[in-house]
């Protein structure tokens, strides 16, 4: 991101407030005050997971356009070995057999996406709650203060439990 020219910057950075605004909007995730975040951390440090931009260009028919998400370290979550973390993805073959009919068919496949997925979730039935450090390439929206901490409110990008819980 510091690599990058300040028009560009600008641009990621208008492609992060809209991932995190939108975030907070379906409510999946409520930026703390610095008084809750400090306290938070002082009584569940183990709580407190480090969170990161995953910012790339994405080709669209005339060019690129810059696409970011906020993102969990998923694999600093303390519950990682006691939560539902199954996503269950077809075997090769059935993929294969799938496209195959398809073909022989002639139909018409189309692909769909799911905008802000994991917002969509259900709310968070962990026993404990999780909390974000602020990602060290940038502030997530609304926050004034890199000592404010997110709180998932639901399964998020990067948690192991996120595919499973959406679903």
């Amino acid at each position: 991101f510091k690599k990058l020219s300040p028009e560009d910057q600008a641009r990621f950075e208008e492609s992060r407030n809209s991932e995190g605004l939108g975030l907070l909007h379906v409510k999946a995730v409520r930026v703390m005050t610095v008084e809750e975040s400090l306290q938070f951390e002082r009584e569940h440090p183990e709580c407190v997971v480090d969170s990161l931009w995953v910012d790339r260009w994405k080709p669209v028919d005339d060019g690129e356009i810059c696409k970011s998400r906020w993102c969990v370290v998923g694999w600093q979550d303390p519950d990682i070995h006691e939560i539902e973390r199954s996503s269950p993805m077809p075997m090769d073959l059935t993929t294969n057999m799938v496209a195959m009919i398809i073909a022989m068919r002639h139909w018409k496949l189309t692909f769909r996406d799911v905008k802000k997925a994991f917002g969509q979730s259900m709310p968070s039935n962990r026993r404990r709650k999780l909390a974000c450090r602020q990602p060290r390439t940038g502030m997530f929206p609304t926050c004034t203060d890199y000592r404010q901490l997110i709180c998932l409110e639901t399964e998020v990008y990067g948690l192991v439990s996120g595919p499973a819980w959406w679903r």
